[in-house]
């Protein structure tokens, strides 16, 4: 169900022409977990992952931010990282359809289409030329009319466009910077006045939706979600091994940042080697697995460690 369209600025080149649609299933739409980008060496590329692998990248004159704005890099195989169709996906918790299982748009469902909109643009006043899918195909959008709108030669070549399920409100400022709760209220507004049983679900949804709140994004890359990097620069001196003490060092110096927490959490330790000692996940976790089983580092829960 397409609850109504907005145009949003996407920069210099062209603005976008954003979907705001309520029942994503009908659209052709499947949720799944989110993931994490993953290198073609098979490691998964969580934020701290790619941190890391701007961390050690090598430049002249070894310039912060061009290091920061450069290309992604894996911190295991050291190769520029690229995302696929499927990659960039999924992390909004989405599905991926294969090319070969696109749906067709028919004829029919063009005719309905036009015949529902009186032949004008969705969103202008200007006799449409075509019918664009709210949902795209990569995402599984249908070509069913209820995912279909008409739209002119302008908006449907150079306008970008942006779905945006209202029962997925984490996505609206990660994707569009659209005041979520304002639009929910007007949209509660818009069909108050309805007898209809899809406008009374409507505004029972969103007086649900106002009642809950916005919560956090579960997108393993929203700006919400993302930790800065534990910094320990005066804890090991650069270009020292990992010896054991080095490791207990840092053991505790990472400790001593979380002072109301069970220990160092481990995840935070082996950053701080990997990017100390320019060691692979591999073998930090070892090292770390070494220091355990001969008794001088012990484990308080299953994430955290701390020295003996």
């Amino acid at each position: 169900m397409l609850l109504g369209t907005y145009k949003q600025s996407g920069g210099r080149h062209h603005d976008h022409l954003v979907f705001v649609i309520l029942n994503a299933e009908g659209h052709g739409l499947r949720r799944t977990e989110h993931r994490y980008y993953k290198c073609d060496c098979g490691n998964p590329l969580s934020p701290r992952e790619l941190d890391l692998g701007d961390r050690q990248k090598q430049s002249w004159p070894d310039c912060m931010p061009w290091r920061e704005g450069g290309q992604k890099r894996c911190p295991e195989c050291g190769e520029r990282f690229s995302t696929s169709q499927e990659q960039w996906v999924r992390p909004r918790g989405y599905d991926v359809v294969p090319d070969d299982e696109y749906d067709e748009i028919t004829d029919e469902a063009r005719g309905v289409v036009f015949d529902q909109y009186d032949g004008e643009c969705i969103a202008c006043d200007q006799s449409a030329d075509a019918v664009h899918r709210i949902v795209p195909p990569r995402y599984g959008g249908s070509g069913d009319p209820d995912n279909l709108v008409p739209v002119c030669d302008e908006h449907r070549h150079r306008r970008g466009h942006i779905f945006l399920d209202i029962l997925m409100p984490w996505e609206w400022e990660d994707v569009s910077g659209l005041d979520w709760e304002s639009y929910v209220e007007r949209l509660r507004e818009q069909y108050s006045s309805g007898d209809s049983t899809a406008a009374n679900r409507v505004v029972s949804l969103c007086d649900d939706m106002l009642e809950r709140g916005k919560p956090q994004n579960p997108n393993p890359y929203a700006e919400s979600n993302l930790d800065d990097p534990v910094e320990i620069d005066d804890a090991v001196d650069e270009g020292e091994s990992a010896t054991p003490e080095n490791v207990k060092v840092i053991i505790k110096r990472v400790g001593e940042q979380y002072p109301d927490a069970a220990g160092a959490p481990e995840r935070d330790v082996l950053f701080v080697m990997r990017d100390r000692f320019d060691m692979d996940r591999e073998r930090a976790s070892s090292t770390i697995e070494s220091l355990q089983s001969k008794g001088e580092v012990y484990r308080p829960t299953d994430t955290t460690l701390e020295v003996v």
